[in-house]
């Protein structure tokens, strides 16, 4: 017989299942005309769904959205043209599922959260959902398109996250260029943009820093979760933070499989970070070295998720029960 526990945690990752489209007749039917060309695409040459996003999402209106439902019962909504997110829900099925477990025990337990390169909030959605003040929770986003949706994902959860317009930097409140792409997972600061990256529109936005924003979400000492995927401006931003190395911050970061130097996982290695690879069934397996972490890190073309912290203070404290014992 299975425990309460394990049953919520199954609930915690069933698959994706959009349960609303629109509005209108017109974004119902181009919602319903993706899902079922995904079908197809799924069964034979299984690649193409960014394309198919965006020749259908191309007759949507502006304000047209797809719903789902996240773990803990919030709700997230994304524009039938996203094929980053719709693919994610409805090929895939399942978004970081192991970071889940992380981010369920910083709500259970009342740790703050900071989403620094939030998209469109999927763990602020999370986050705030299982958070009473929503002070405790803040979305960052650097691209002026994405964050609109951000903020209409807090609207559309009765504000239970704060969001914030910012490129998190290593200095704050002066303005840097960004550069908008289409895929919105792949917009990012000029600065850190690799060579030959397709062009996007440039804009103008307001940088932050590290600190100033766990001030702002956390302003007592203790543990602190902080998710950190800004592409590639990740070392330039922890540089210019002392708080991240407190021993209080859980940073959940973003080493891409393209990065045969895993510069910031040996960025924090340098600097004392103990760091570990979140398995989907839950655990965190310790990595001794970098080349531990590039033995993870099989496929160039997507990201691994691992997190880290300095031992001995309150982030250990809060997350390191699902350390995995060593052998």
């Amino acid at each position: 017989m299975t425990s309460r526990r394990e049953r919520r945690a199954a609930a915690e990752r069933k698959p994706f299942e959009p349960f609303g489209s629109g509005p209108g007749i017109r974004n119902v039917a181009i919602a319903a005309l993706v899902r079922g060309a995904f079908f197809v695409v799924d069964r034979t040459v299984r690649r193409g769904h960014f394309a198919v996003c965006r020749a259908l999402g191309a007759f949507a209106t502006r304000d047209a959205y797809v719903e789902f439902s996240t773990p803990g019962g919030g709700r997230f909504r994304t524009h039938p043209g996203n094929g980053y997110w719709m693919r994610s829900m409805l090929v895939r099925r399942r978004y970081e599922a192991e970071l889940l477990p992380i981010v369920t025990t910083a709500v259970r337990a009342g740790v703050p959260f900071l989403d620094c390169g939030a998209n469109l909030g999927w763990w602020s959605v999370i986050a705030g959902a299982g958070c009473e003040d929503p002070q405790r929770v803040l979305a960052v986003e650097a691209s002026p398109s994405t964050y609109r949706g951000l903020t209409e994902n807090a609207l559309l959860n009765g504000g239970s996250f704060t969001t914030r317009h910012a490129a998190v930097w290593s200095y704050s409140g002066e303005t840097i260029d960004f550069v908008e792409d289409r895929d919105s997972a792949a917009s990012g600061l000029a600065k850190t943009r690799l060579p030959g990256t397709a062009a996007g529109q440039v804009v103008q936005v307001v940088t932050a820093t590290l600190d100033e924003l766990l001030d702002a979400v956390a302003p007592a000492k203790g543990a602190v979760l902080c998710k950190l995927d800004i592409e590639g401006a990740e070392t330039e931003a922890l540089s210019a933070s002392e708080r991240t190395g407190s021993g209080d911050v859980a940073l959940m970061y973003e080493d891409h499989g393209s990065d045969r130097t895993s510069a910031v996982s040996a960025w924090l290695m340098e600097r004392g970070f103990a760091v570990y690879a979140p398995d989907p069934d839950g655990p965190l397996t310790r990595m001794v070295d970098i080349a531990s972490i590039d033995a993870r890190k099989v496929n160039p073309e997507r990201g691994y998720n691992f997190v880290a912290w300095v031992e001995g203070g309150a982030a250990e404290a809060a997350f390191g029960q699902h350390v995995r014992p060593s052998a």
